[in-house]
């Protein structure tokens, strides 16, 4: 699996997923370029299916796929459940057969 690192807009990157870690309390205040990819795609709401618990994964069907990853709650994020969160993105995106993927880092 290709992972890009860049420091262009994940609305321009070339990959065949895209990844945005959230936290429990973003859901209610989803960052902006989460925002316009899900606007452009019509997806209205997910929070019956995604609740940002730590390491909970939900796959939209998107091109490119868009894998909204539980980082859990704020106060409790360190680097290690950052590396963590990373990992259950990655194993979530192999079962699909993704070959590139792109965190969002905002």
């Amino acid at each position: 699996m290709k992972i890009v690192v860049s420091d262009q807009q994940i609305n321009k990157i070339s990959t065949d997923a895209v990844v945005f870690p959230l936290f429990e309390e973003e859901l209610k205040n989803l960052p902006e370029n989460l925002k316009e990819l899900l606007d452009k795609l019509q997806i209205f709401s997910f929070d019956h299916e995604f609740a940002g618990k730590l390491f909970e994964t939900y796959l939209l069907p998107a091109d490119p796929k868009i894998l909204l990853v539980g980082a859990g709650k704020k106060a409790e994020f360190d680097q290690r459940l950052e590396r963590n969160v990373a990992g259950a993105a990655a194993r979530r995106l192999l079962k699909s057969k993704i070959k590139s993927l792109a965190f969002d880092s905002r």
